[in-house]
């Protein structure tokens, strides 16, 4: 079963009583993990204290991220900056149980290496990522194996936009056929599919918003919407996809799947050119457990 991380952005120290309240809400929502989104804090001269307080503070175990902004994030200043957080963090003994940096970054600056390699030495697991936010990368492969291979690292994490059914089928071969603990997801409304069924292939950690408008990705449900109507923590190897081929709730539909004891789910993935071809090839990717 994947872990439920809950993205909650801090934006200023002026936010941090907020984020902890919205963090106490996701603990008591169900979720298993807080990814601290701290893009914004790395620039500002009390940032990394307030990052310090929330890594101390946080109500469950925490990824901490800081995102620049060419991969969907809103961080705009130098890798000097990123390092100086990271290692504030280290040389305080403050360590989150993970930290997300983006591969690309990483392999070109030997200082974000250094501060990594620092504070895994003392006890944080690291998250090489690659985002897409415009579609599959056309050398998928390739940034799976490079992360994969990436020494001074612990997980791999590849997002990307989903624009048909095949994106869902190669996002859970890479879950089922991973070398290592991986996150796979794609975002948009094909996505959904690997949200929710991250945990049945293996996926490391799957994302949930606290509330409709405060994702960190396109497609992204709530917390509320994953532990209720989609029933993840239920989702095995017998779990049934009822996909519903148009956007918005499926709650009315996943009430009678509940009450009649179906061990299934249904969900809204958008408009499909080939309603038919579409459903038997999520059938196939679902049931090829």
């Amino acid at each position: 079963m994947s872990a439920i991380a809950v993205p909650i952005t801090v934006a200023s120290a002026a936010d941090l009583n907020r984020g902890l309240r919205d963090g106490g809400l996701a603990q008591s929502g169900g979720a298993d993990m807080i990814e601290w989104r701290v893009d914004q804090l790395a620039v500002q001269d009390t940032g990394p204290d307030t990052v310090e307080s929330l890594v101390r503070q946080s109500p469950l175990p925490c990824i901490l991220t800081c995102r620049s902004a060419d991969e969907g994030g809103a961080f705009v200043g130098t890798e000097a900056e990123r390092v100086g957080l990271i290692d504030q963090l280290a040389s305080r003994d403050a360590i989150p149980a993970y930290v997300d940096i983006e591969y690309g970054r990483w392999i070109a600056s030997s200082d974000l290496q250094d501060a990594t390699a620092h504070i895994r030495e003392r006890g944080a697991k690291i998250i090489l990522s690659a985002h897409d936010f415009g579609g599959r990368p056309e050398k998928l492969d390739d940034i799976f194996a490079s992360i994969d291979s990436a020494a001074g690292s612990d997980v791999t994490k590849v997002a990307w936009l989903a624009h048909q059914v095949e994106d869902v089928s190669i996002c859970a071969e890479k879950l089922r056929h991973r070398s290592r603990d991986t996150i796979a997801l794609c975002m948009g409304a094909p996505g959904l599919v690997t949200r929710v069924f991250a945990g049945a292939w293996g996926g490391l950690v799957t994302f949930a918003a606290l509330t409709e408008d405060s994702g960190s990705a396109p497609g992204q449900p709530t917390l509320e919407e994953m532990v209720g109507p989609y029933r993840v923590r239920t989702i095995d190897a017998e779990t049934a996809l009822q996909p519903v081929f148009r956007q918005g709730d499926t709650r009315a539909e996943n009430g009678a799947l509940r009450e009649a004891g179906e061990n299934a789910v249904a969900l809204a993935l958008g408009r499909v050119p080939d309603e038919k071809a579409a459903l038997e090839e999520l059938r196939v990717i679902v049931e090829n457990r």
